[in-house]
């Protein structure tokens, strides 16, 4: 009464006619196992999964799962937390971005506002002027 056990599946009773795929923040990577693996303090797993990895980039961990950062807000890969992307800047992609030559921060806004350069940069009024990027 012999089964084999793919290496995302545990099985951890004798005779269960099926295997069970490893819950989240677990994996196995081989076959023939009885038990998963915890993933370490910053890392994260899908259930079924063969290995733990840190959180992608625009994503945070949050009880040891990845979530992804709020509007206004981004990440690199590995972090624990997200960064916001403050006046003069706005989230472009995965980074936060600034506002170009010729614009500034747009004043009073919450970071939710600051996912895009239309929403999150006002263009210099008439008499004036912004070389830099990031102005506020």
């Amino acid at each position: 009464n012999h089964m084999i056990v793919y290496s995302q599946n545990f099985q951890s009773v004798e005779a269960q006619p099926i295997c069970n795929k490893c819950p989240a923040t677990t994996y196995t990577n081989q076959s023939e196992q009885l038990l998963c693996k915890a993933c370490g303090d910053k890392e994260s797993s899908d259930e079924g999964s063969t290995f733990c990895t840190a959180c992608s980039a625009g994503r945070y961990m949050l009880n040891r799962h990845c979530s992804t950062c709020p509007d206004g807000w981004t990440s690199i890969y590995g972090e624990s937390k997200c960064d916001e992307c403050t006046q003069g800047k706005f989230v472009n992609g995965l980074v936060c971005a600034s506002c170009g030559p010729g614009t500034y921060g747009a004043p009073n806004l919450e970071a939710k506002d600051r996912t895009s350069a239309d929403g999150a940069c006002d263009a210099c009024p008439r008499g004036t002027y912004s070389s830099a990027k990031g102005a506020t």
